[in-house]
């Protein structure tokens, strides 16, 4: 029987695609009583209250800026806090004191910790957690971490353009944001639960800041959490269970199978919004992800759906070993990611259009008889997509590659080198 515990942390999208500091500090204060704040001012405190980094620059000569630093977080959380509450910022040495400081939060202060995943291009809100038991300090390293669960903010709300960078103001409100106005309810409105299995947490989110030699927190593990020291010693590990040998890519039926099992084996979680995400539903079929970031590095995702044939979940396994690494719930049916665009309809989107490339490149032209779409889909972290159930299909062209997102939006890079967005 394993210990959990589950915050009320309100959800709410970024406002912009470098706003994710400003969503995670909006969530975490409302749940503690400061109310809704904007997240204009959030991010204006989150970026001007820093002390590192000021003068680095990439190989280009431009300048590498965080978007919100992890003490620009701290200092907007301890500023904007309503009274009891005392944030710090933490950097330490693995992914397993990290952990267990986020958890230790959880525990015995009730306050969501915000977490710096993804190299250090990204900010969530760790809202929950699934443990072998309760830890009992601070210090205690003595239980194992099944399981966190998380608020990601991503992605930007539906009417911030990331192409252009500019705001439709025909389909605001959020912002301002109220608790009424969708976030949170799927698909482009982002998703108020994700459950993230620690081999998923330590492989793909909490992986250690990488951005800039004399970074200052270069190949550190970084979260804002509680005043409480962190643990001295690394604690145990939860063991990662193969189902598989990983000599070649399982099957989709083996997919099927494998999310069968976990719903037959009420494996996920069991309180009242996942109870009815799961009732009566079946695997649908799997859709098969490429990671670009790593050699040999493949994931399934699986849509749960119900008899009307639309999502209400969506489970994520290793596609060689077939563990399971991650899950979603949709608050409300969700239709378009059980009917992904084929490659041939990505193909008639973009073939005869004209797209400026990045820096000095130029335009590209597609012409269809020199231009192709990959049949897999891909993904990797990145400024365009920060959440592995939102990829990519990949059109070539020549030595040229443009990328079309789940939902149809087109890039002509992605982008990797960016800091807290």
């Amino acid at each position: 029987m394993s210990y959990q515990k589950n915050l009320q942390v309100p959800y709410h999208q970024q406002d912009t695609d470098f706003y994710c500091g400003a969503a995670c500090a909006q969530m975490v204060l409302d749940s503690i009583g400061a109310g809704l704040l904007g997240q204009d001012g959030l991010y204006t405190d989150n970026h001007n209250n820093t002390n590192w980094d000021q003068n680095l620059f990439d190989a280009f000569g431009n300048k590498i800026e965080w978007a919100t630093p992890p003490d620009g977080l701290e200092w907007t959380l301890d500023d904007r806090e309503p009274g009891g509450y005392y944030f710090v910022e933490y950097a330490l040495n693995s992914e397993d004191a990290i952990s267990r400081k986020i958890a230790w939060t959880i525990e015995h202060y009730s306050v969501a910790p915000c977490a710096l995943v993804m190299g250090a291009a990204h900010w969530i809100v760790v809202r929950g957690m699934d443990l072998s038991k309760a830890p009992t300090s601070s210090n205690d390293t003595s239980y194992t971490i099944n399981n966190f669960r998380v608020n990601n903010p991503w992605p930007p709300v539906p009417s911030w353009d990331m192409i252009t960078g500019t705001r439709d103001m025909t389909l605001v409100p959020p912002p301002p944001h109220s608790g009424t106005d969708n976030c949170g309810t799927g698909g482009n409105r982002g998703v108020a639960d994700e459950v993230i299995t620690y081999t998923q947490w330590k492989n793909t989110y909490m992986t250690g800041a990488n951005y800039h030699p004399q970074g200052h927190w270069q190949g550190l593990f970084v979260a804002v959490c509680d005043p409480d020291p962190p643990a001295t010693r690394r604690g145990l590990s939860v063991a990662r269970v193969r189902p598989f040998n990983g000599k070649r890519l399982i099957r989709r039926d083996q997919v099927l199978h494998l999310a069968m099992g976990m719903i037959k084996e009420q494996r996920l979680p069991q309180d009242k919004l996942w109870r009815k995400s799961l009732r009566g539903v079946r695997p649908a079929d799997p859709v098969m992800v490429q990671r670009l970031d790593r050699l040999d590095d493949y994931y399934y995702f699986v849509p749960l759906v119900s008899a009307k044939r639309a999502a209400t979940a969506a489970l994520v396994f290793d596609a060689r070993f077939g563990d399971f690494q991650q899950a979603i719930s949709f608050p409300k049916p969700e239709r378009s990611i059980v009917s992904l665009p084929t490659s041939k309809a990505v193909l008639r989107q973009v073939v005869g259009k004209t797209f400026k490339m990045e820096r000095y490149q130029g335009y590209l032209h597609l012409r269809r008889e020199a231009t192709m779409v990959l049949e897999q889909w891909v993904w990797k972290p990145c400024l365009e997509s920060l959440s592995p159930l939102w990829p990519f299909k990949m059109v070539v062209s020549g030595g040229n590659t443009i990328y079309v997102r789940i939902d149809g939006k087109v890039f002509t890079t992605l982008h990797e080198n960016v800091l807290g967005v």
